[in-house]
């Protein structure tokens, strides 16, 4: 495919059709193919080539096929607006799994985001729904530079429902949690609004700001996460439809982990819902996760070996920043500045839970029934089809383009070809 008109319209900032920003996802696509990576990048925005060099991308394009075997053909295309980007969603053939690749454009025609994803599929309600039982409203949680979309569902014929925010994982997370044709929140609000529960669940605030943040090294899981789900919670409160004494949150992975920090700052909250979170330090887990998706196959090859000893060489880095180590200059670690993980040093969210619920007092209108906060670890379960892969790290880990550490991706007999056993690769200007 030529480069020269694609390089004139990338140079350009007047409006393009659909059509064009495909033309672009299948140049970008080819560039690839035929290992010319400076070219690739040069098609990128200035975060993303700052963040992505051509040794970088051509090392994640390598590491990628590893996993799913050789890149074969280009498949249909697709464009969707999503915010202030344009969307291509690429299908790419690959020997042993099929992807989709996608490609967020800015206003200036340059590559702002790369995803390689499963295939979107159709959504579909889960048997429990009964959207005639709810209603649903479009709703703003915070306000200025931070305001976040969101949708409140509110059971039809409840009076001063009980209400549950529902709090992301890791990853630019939107406010239904979609992984391919998985919409996991929105799956719990249709659920719960049927029982007389009402849900509010909203943007992460890394999906909808991610350029705003992706410089920012002073970055905590207080900005990522922790702020927002405190809004959503007063939010709630403050609704005429909701009981304000039984507001719960419930958090999922990274939103688990870090419930009892949102408690401590909503104390007013009646309890925690945990899906997923984990109770132990992030470099202790990302290891052992990388390590069992390297062989859900079977054979980890050598390439993977030293990919593995390099997260384990991260791993030990955070450890001694959570200890005190000073940090380098400008130093990132799987994505995140040292601020990141010396904010979570000495995080123990059991410990934190317990001292929430024992630090808690009734609030006036609450029912004296006393409340108590635990934490059970168990193993996490398939779930079928609607099963979503689920990671306890930090968002920087699985969506930064500045990860240093492999993007390890393998498709097993054991598992459906269009559900690749570990979450979606994803290289953005954001880093979380």
């Amino acid at each position: 495919m030529p480069n020269q008109p694609e390089a004139t319209a990338a140079a350009t900032t007047s409006p393009s059709t659909d059509a064009e920003h495909e033309l672009r996802a299948r140049a970008f696509a080819e560039e690839l193919r035929r290992a010319d990576y400076a070219a690739a990048v040069a098609r990128f925005d200035a975060t993303m080539s700052a963040a992505l060099p051509s040794a970088a991308l051509e090392q994640t394009w390598k590491s990628l096929q590893q996993g799913v075997g050789a890149f074969k053909a280009l498949g249909s295309a697709r464009t969707e607006k999503e915010g202030a980007y344009q969307v291509v969603r690429l299908r790419c053939e690959f020997e042993r799994a099929t992807l989709e690749m996608k490609l967020a454009f800015d206003a200036q025609h340059r590559i702002a985001g790369l995803f390689f994803t499963p295939p979107t599929a159709e959504y579909s309600l889960p048997s429990y729904a009964k959207p005639e039982r709810v209603e649903e409203r479009e709703l703003t949680v915070g306000e200025g530079e931070w305001a976040l979309p969101a949708t409140l569902t509110l059971p039809r014929g409840v009076a001063k429902a009980p209400a549950v925010v529902l709090v992301h994982g890791s990853g630019p997370n939107d406010r239904d949690e979609s992984v391919g044709a998985n919409k996991p929140f929105r799956d719990l609000a249709l659920g719960l609004g049927a029982r007389g529960i009402a849900t509010l669940r909203y943007e992460k605030r890394t999906k909808v700001h991610g350029p705003k943040l992706a410089a920012d090294l002073s970055l905590t899981v207080n900005e990522e996460t922790v702020h927002d789900a405190v809004l959503a919670v007063a939010k709630l409160r403050s609704m005429p439809e909701i009981d304000p004494s039984r507001v719960f949150i419930a958090g999922h992975s990274l939103g688990g982990m870090l419930a009892p920090r949102i408690a401590e700052r909503a104390p007013e909250l009646r309890g925690l819902v945990v899906l997923a979170g984990n109770t132990r330090a992030v470099y202790d887990m990302v290891p052992e996760q990388i390590a069992y998706i390297a062989s859900l196959d079977g054979r980890t090859s050598d390439e993977e070996s030293a990919q593995l000893a390099e997260v384990k060489r991260v791993a030990e880095r955070i450890r001694a920043l959570e200890a005190g180590a000073a940090p380098n200059p400008g130093e990132r670690l799987l994505g995140a500045g040292a601020a990141y993980w010396k904010d979570l040093a000495g995080y123990d969210p059991p410990a934190r839970a317990r001292s929430a619920s024992r630090s808690s007092s009734p609030r006036a209108g609450a029912t004296t029934r006393s409340r108590r906060w635990t934490s059970r670890p168990g193993r996490r379960r398939s779930t079928g089809a609607r099963a979503r892969s689920s990671c306890s790290i930090p968002s920087s880990i699985t969506c930064s383009a500045r990860v240093r550490a492999p993007v390890i991706l393998k498709s097993t007999s054991s598992a459906p070809r269009s559900t690749p056993s570990c979450s979606a690769i994803s290289l953005r200007s954001s880093t979380v």
